[in-house]
């Protein structure tokens, strides 16, 4: 079809409607995904109704044979257009009411618009025209800077609603997804502080409630993590829970087949030494306390592996009450020819009363250095005698003899030292090193002879307590500590004796057992236990050569030779000697003394009897 140039405002129409409309419809399909509807259809109705007007205006001039483009067919095709853009802003704003679609299509008018002003000049017969419209070119730059500035912001407007209905789809397909999910519920154990403590730990840890346990100082909730879990560094977080629970003190978190975790209680409670209570098994049993559930703990002291003990805690901690109970037990639950006890009190105040329980005091209480230099060498003598009596049995150590020798047996002997750095820490140079040459020696050989040392101090440094007697003292008993350090150097574990409670709050360990938390039981009068034991003269007698006999032991001497009626057996049950020495010796000694005390006894036997015939 030939568009002749003098019909080009009816060309100019076709043109403007058969080429620049299909474009405003492909960037209405661009935002076909962001509206969320249909515009093609309304895109074509667009196209079609536009083309139709243009060929209507070139049918009309055909048939009317106009030689040239008028004023009147210009603007009648300039008012289609016009008419056209209200029909496409009206459609728009009352079937799609978008604001990115109004300001593109006003670009687009504009653009158009800008395009058709600013041709009416060139035209053929623009000589025809008005002479005002010579500056349409004017506002026609004008149309088209603001249809740049209604495209540009249409594109940005454009660019934010794709970007939202990105993410609500997004945001739909994640709740699409989350609704296939079951949702779990939190957790809950029906206890306020098992619900913090869980909550605390599911952050880095996954475990499962178990159950919670009253004591008398705290309450333990215990947790069990589950498959895959790494608990080794649990412990690092008792602060976090101190101050999620809001508690004075932190919470001691220890591990075994469990997490357990002990909230002190602000009602804590006392225990007081029974004489009742049940003694547990064992041949030679102490007290060490009561457990979290409130059974009693106790040490089996002729075992290899928990024959000598070794109690650190700071001042207050509670340590020389627990040694005091501890002695207590000895004394309630074995016998004076079972077990004797010396005691080394520098302080000269906390074992008073040991000097009354006639029978279990094996020697005076040593309450300064000197003594206790003194006392040290006297135990390391009867080590050295006990180590010539088993070697002459053929016995290996104390038990295996007393099995043997059903007469004559030999007592546990304990050496306790409430505070061992006085000696080993002592500014006497000769004090120093033979209270620690003796110390290491008992804690090394004792073991065998019966002989069992117990150290306490409340300063447990490597260079105060030398790690030769440190390390030979298998028991550890462990109260609260300025530092998680000491606790460490006092159990050889990681040990939070820092965060104990006091007051008897300690830590028991020893060779294949972990940290066992325990309350130390408190003897409120001291003075009572030598009133409860009866008074006792026990066998065997001490060295002949150092303590003479009394009275009273003369007669037990005289009676023991009537039921065995032999000499040496006799002196073997009172003072623990099998045969004869050397002159001067211990036996020796006794030998005599049983010889001049039985002739003395047949000398007035026989004067009574002349008396009474």
């Amino acid at each position: 079809m030939d568009f002749p140039w003098d019909t080009s405002g009816s060309y100019f129409c076709y043109f403007v409607n058969l080429q620049l409309l299909p474009m405003c419809g492909h960037s209405c399909r661009n935002v076909k995904p962001i509206m969320g509807k249909r515009v093609d259809d309304f895109t074509d109705y667009i196209f079609h109704s536009s083309v139709h007007i243009g060929f209507n205006l070139w049918e009309k001039r055909e048939r009317r044979n106009l030689g040239h483009f008028s004023y009147n067919q210009w603007l009648v095709s300039d008012r289609s257009f016009l008419l056209l853009g209200c029909l496409v802003g009206k459609q728009l704003t009352m079937d799609v009411r978008n604001k990115f679609l109004i300001k593109n299509t006003l670009a687009w008018l504009c653009c158009l618009s800008s395009i058709s002003l600013g041709a009416l000049p060139f035209v053929r017969s623009s000589d025809k025209l008005p002479g005002y419209l010579k500056w349409a070119p004017i506002p026609a730059t004008g149309f088209a800077i603001a249809a740049c500035w209604l495209g540009a912001q249409a594109d940005k407007y454009g660019d934010s609603l794709m970007m939202k209905e990105v993410a609500d789809t997004y945001s739909e397909q994640v709740d699409f997804l989350l609704g296939k999910i079951p949702v779990l519920e939190k957790e809950t154990t029906g206890d306020r502080v098992a619900d913090i403590i869980l909550d605390k730990l599911s952050e880095f840890v996954k475990v499962r409630y178990l159950s919670c346990q009253l004591s008398s100082a705290y309450t333990r909730y215990r947790f069990e993590p589950l498959a895959g879990q790494k608990v080794s560094l649990v412990e690092k977080y008792s602060l976090d829970l101190q101050a999620k629970l809001k508690c004075q003190t932190a919470p001691v978190i220890s591990l075994d087949t469990t997490i357990n975790i002990d909230v002190p209680r602000s009602d804590r409670i006392f225990y007081d030494y029974d004489t009742n209570m049940t003694r547990p098994t064992g041949k030679m049993v102490g007290l060490i306390g009561r457990g979290v559930d409130g059974s009693c703990i106790a040490c089996d002291f002729s075992q290899a592996t928990t024959c000598h003990m070794f109690v650190g805690g700071c001042t207050g901690s509670g340590k020389t009450a627990f040694i005091v109970s501890l002695v207590r037990s000895l004394v309630d639950w074995h016998t004076a020819n079972q077990v004797r006890i010396a005691v080394i009190d520098t302080k000269g105040v906390d074992f008073g009363f040991f000097k009354d329980i006639e029978g279990y005091s094996w020697a005076p209480c040593a309450n300064s250095l000197e003594d206790a230099i003194a006392l040290l060498e006297k135990v390391s003598y009867e080590m050295d005698r006990r180590k010539e009596i088993l070697s002459d049995a053929g016995c290996s150590d104390i038990d295996e003899y007393n099995e043997k020798t059903a007469n004559n047996q030999l007592f546990y002997l304990f050496l306790i030292d409430d505070e061992v750095t006085d000696l080993s820490a002592s500014g006497d140079k000769k004090i120093k090193e033979k209270s620690c040459y003796l110390l290491s020696k008992i804690a090394r050989e004792g073991r065998a002879f019966g002989i069992r040392l117990i150290v306490g101090t409340q300063k447990p440094m490597a260079k105060l307590v030398p790690s030769e007697v440190r390390d030979n003292l298998a028991v550890k008993i462990a109260f609260a500590t300025t530092t998680k350090a000491e606790g460490k150097l006092i159990t050889g574990q990681m040990t939070p004796s820092h965060l104990l409670l006091g007051k008897g709050d300690g830590f028991f360990t020893a060779p294949g057992t972990g940290l066992i938390r325990f309350q130390s039981l408190l003897v409120r009068d001291r003075a009572q236990i030598a009133k409860d034991k009866p008074k006792l003269t026990p066998l065997p007698f001490p060295d002949p050569r150092l303590h003479p006999l009394s009275i009273e032991q003369q007669q037990i001497v005289i009676n023991i030779w009537k039921q065995t009626k032999r000499k040496w057996k006799t002196i073997e049950i009172v003072w623990g000697y099998s045969k004869a020495g050397r002159k001067g010796s211990a036996s020796y000694e006794a030998s005599i003394i049983f010889d001049n005390l039985i002739n003395v006894h047949k000398t007035t036997a026989v004067d009574n009897r002349k008396k009474n015939s």
